[in-house]
């Protein structure tokens, strides 16, 4: 109990702290309006794709080339080979979702590691750099002190896909006409645990660095490389694995939770759970590591 009212205490102060950096807001402002802007011209390309399709279909066949195939057969076959790894049902399921919801998730899943690195690199590192960290360790134990700033990292995070969801929401009702609002916030539903999911793995490996590197330039650096080299793992593993390499060497591609992506995009299965479970295991293991390091740092 004295643990988790310290958690409670540290992550209070900590949610304050952010609210009242401005560059913590800053850099929430800017990804907020590249977002809104990016969500902007994907829904203007789908509007002016739609009404070229529909010039096509009123054109009838004699608007194709001969041997031209449907672009929604096209569309399917893309995600079949791609996201669907070949799964027939899995990409029937992909080519139901609006490409504008489906570059939304991408975009978020990509996007979201590098936002967590700029708001949260310095959470510790920069209180260690400054020698102040040894202050609030006076009242709490160290456990505490970095639970209750990685609680505040993920609240933090959640606030953020809200508010870019709904972003999301008003653009694609601005700009696209077949836009449904009830279908669209059961999409937004569904795709929000996988981020959330995806999004406490790299909350994990930020805080892990800021535990282990003492310089908040060093800690930086480190949570924006990392997640390149997560991701060049996964892809590195899987090519060499499809071009007939030696099967270790695709085994190789699960040491980074990228390697199960794939599945944050699939219906509601056992895949989807194993998918978000390698994530936020994936993020409990940086976590539990960086803390066990922080514990033994001299901070004198």
């Amino acid at each position: 109990m004295k643990l988790l009212a310290q958690v409670r205490r540290v992550t209070a102060y900590e949610l304050r702290a952010l609210f009242g950096s401005a560059r913590a807001v800053t850099v929430l402002v800017l990804f907020l309006l590249v977002a809104v802007a990016s969500s902007g011209t994907v829904a203007s390309c789908q509007e002016k794709l739609a009404g070229e399709q529909s010039k096509l279909q009123l054109q009838g066949p004699s608007g194709r080339s001969a041997g031209q195939m449907p672009s929604g057969f096209v569309y399917r076959f893309i995600l079949g080979q791609t996201v669907a790894k070949g799964d027939p049902d899995f990409a029937d399921f992909l080519a139901e979702i609006p490409v504008f919801f489906l570059l939304y998730v991408w975009g978020c899943l990509f996007l979201y590691p590098y936002l967590l690195a700029l708001l949260g690199y310095d959470q510790i590192s920069g209180e260690v750099a400054s020698g102040s960290a040894k202050f609030p360790l006076l009242r709490v134990s160290r456990p505490a002190l970095a639970l209750g700033k990685v609680s505040a990292q993920i609240l933090l995070f959640m606030l953020i896909t809200l508010l870019n969801a709904g972003a999301t929401l008003a653009m694609a009702a601005g700009k696209l006409p077949e836009f449904q609002l009830d279908e669209s916030v059961l999409l937004l539903l569904r795709f929000w645990p996988p981020i959330l999911a995806s999004g406490l793995c790299y909350i994990g490996l930020v805080a892990f660095w800021s535990m282990v590197i003492g310089s908040p330039g060093g800690s930086l650096g480190m949570s924006i490389v990392t997640p390149l080299i997560l991701w060049g793992v996964s892809k590195i593993a899987f090519l060499w694995d499809l071009g007939g390499g030696y099967r270790v060497f695709g085994a190789l591609g699960y040491l980074s939770p990228e390697a199960l992506g794939w599945g944050l995009f699939r219906p509601f299965d056992g895949q989807l759970l194993l998918s978000m479970g390698v994530f936020i295991g994936f993020g409990a293991l940086f976590f539990l590591l960086g803390l066990r390091l922080f514990q033994r740092k001299d901070l004198a």
